[in-house]
């Protein structure tokens, strides 16, 4: 959800900052270009490319509300409704996919989250081609077990808590993520107060939470830090600024 949040805040107040995402591999050992056709990759790169809101959801994010009001802004939802991906560039060094996008931030800000959750979902699906069909459903009996045990040891504790599943960008799949999410709605109830993925949110009819990200700070102090500390807690604090003319305190714990 804070790619939502965030993509607002970034065409409402820096609608032509230029910016370049980078997706790098840091896990050295697991060679992706070796085990990822890069045809594949490219194939699931364009698909997303062609996807566009749907009237339903943009009637479900359009009925969104923060504190009695409309969360996002008409002008915000139109460009949303009329919204592609931008263009990509992938290279291979080392046997690593090299991945950049490149634009207008608000443009190439959610290949963050496509582009990452589409690697790892392509090396999910390399690694159970060679499975036989008796062992994927032994590997799916044991990350149900898994699962349901960590939710029922969270629903056992006499602690006060809430859990938020924050897992778009880095879940298995996204057949997973959704069945995480929905278990965690079943088994803890009103302590699972919601997911980062609005798709899921919308579907299985939880809260989509989320904040902000990373990225506004550090694109805030390339735009405004002089080169000195006081210059650099002055960006931070000019992000938390417009963030918070925004969103005010529900997003912003």
């Amino acid at each position: 959800d804070y790619q939502l949040t965030v993509g607002q805040m970034i065409h409402l107040f820096q609608p032509t900052c230029k910016a370049e995402f980078v997706l790098t591999n840091r896990t050295k050992s697991v060679r992706l270009a070796e085990r990822i056709p890069e045809g594949r990759l490219r194939e699931e790169f364009e698909a997303l490319r062609q996807l566009r809101v749907q009237d339903d959801e943009f009637d479900y994010l359009s009925k969104r509300t923060n504190q009695g009001r409309p969360l996002y802004a008409p002008s915000y939802l139109n460009f949303f409704r009329a919204y592609r991906l931008p263009e990509y560039e992938i290279s291979v060094r080392d046997g690593q996919y090299d991945i950049r996008y490149a634009g207008n931030w608000v443009d190439a800000m959610m290949w963050e989250t496509f582009g990452l959750g589409t690697l790892i979902a392509l090396n999910s699906e390399v690694t159970m081609q060679d499975l036989s069909a008796a062992a994927i459903a032994e590997m799916e009996r044991r990350a149900m077990d898994r699962l349901d045990a960590k939710l029922d040891r969270l629903n056992g504790s006499k602690d006060e808590f809430t859990v938020t599943n924050f897992g778009t960008r880095r879940a298995f799949s996204p057949p997973w993520h959704k069945t995480v999410d929905e278990h965690a709605s079943v088994k803890l109830g009103e302590r699972f107060v919601g997911t980062s993925n609005v798709w899921n949110a919308k579907q299985l009819g939880i809260r989509p939470a989320g904040t902000n990200s990373h990225q506004c700070s550090m694109v805030y102090s390339a735009i405004y830090w002089d080169g000195t500390t006081e210059g650099l807690a002055g960006s931070y604090r000019r992000f938390l600024n417009d963030w918070w003319s925004l969103y005010g305190e529900p997003f912003s714990l």
